[in-house]
């Protein structure tokens, strides 16, 4: 399991090959080119991403995922997965960037949800800050993907590294539910909730693969929703 994160944290810091000024286009899941944009504020695997005329970007959800595409001056492609960490009208705030061919492309199928789910923090990275007992708590799935999940839980709060274990997961109504282990990477504190990004760990093939299943299965249902209300 630890083996796991290390090796994919190893990838992630491959050198890339990212300066001021370039321009990235912005691919969403489908592949196609939502818009081009410029690189600023860079700062090791944080930038911010304007357009190049000054004008507006597009509107998107926080922790979405993209896959960004650039020339370099010596004609080389390069690909990047990125999550949007915030936006306004003027630009995207874009973290975790590391090179797409080294990261786990299952987690850019990425589906907003709203389901329930039990969280029990299983190991607790910093246990010197806490002294209560864990308990099972009700929090919310926000999305999922076959690669981790965002949660928001209004009545428990855990930091960085905190492993958790997220049981009984209608992630489609009717089917079997999922039970996960995750590593918190990501947290961002809200009005009412405490909101964290999930890398899913020692997930077996097989389930892995039912989750990928029913993420697609949602995506058509959406895209056929969204046709009949057109």
């Amino acid at each position: 399991m630890e083996n796991e994160i290390l090796e994919r944290e190893e990838k992630e810091k491959t050198p890339l090959e990212i300066v001021d000024g370039m321009l990235l286009e912005v691919l969403m899941s489908d592949e196609q080119v939502l818009f081009e944009g410029r690189v600023t504020e860079l700062d090791g695997e944080t930038m911010r991403l304007v357009d190049p005329a000054g004008g507006a970007v597009p509107p998107v959800e926080y922790g979405t995922e993209v896959k960004l595409r650039g020339t370099l001056p010596d004609d080389r492609i390069v690909v990047y997965h990125g999550t949007v960490l915030g936006s306004t009208s003027a630009m995207w705030k874009i973290g975790d960037l590391s090179n797409w061919y080294g990261w786990n492309r299952r987690d850019f199928y990425r589906q907003s949800v709203s389901v329930e789910g039990r969280v029990l923090r299983t190991k607790n990275a910093n246990p010197g800050l806490t002294r209560h007992i864990d308990t099972k708590v009700a929090c919310r799935l926000l999305d999922i993907s076959g690669g981790g999940t965002l949660v928001a839980c209004s009545k428990a709060v855990y930091g960085m590294g905190d492993q958790l274990s997220i049981t009984d997961a209608h992630i489609i109504p009717g089917e079997k539910p999922f039970s996960f282990n995750c590593i918190i990477k990501r947290i961002e504190r809200a009005r009412f909730n405490n909101i964290y990004g999930c890398q899913f760990y020692g997930m077996d093939q097989k389930e892995q693969d039912r989750l990928v299943r029913a993420v697609f299965k949602l995506q058509v249902q959406e895209r056929r929703d969204r046709a009949d209300r057109e």
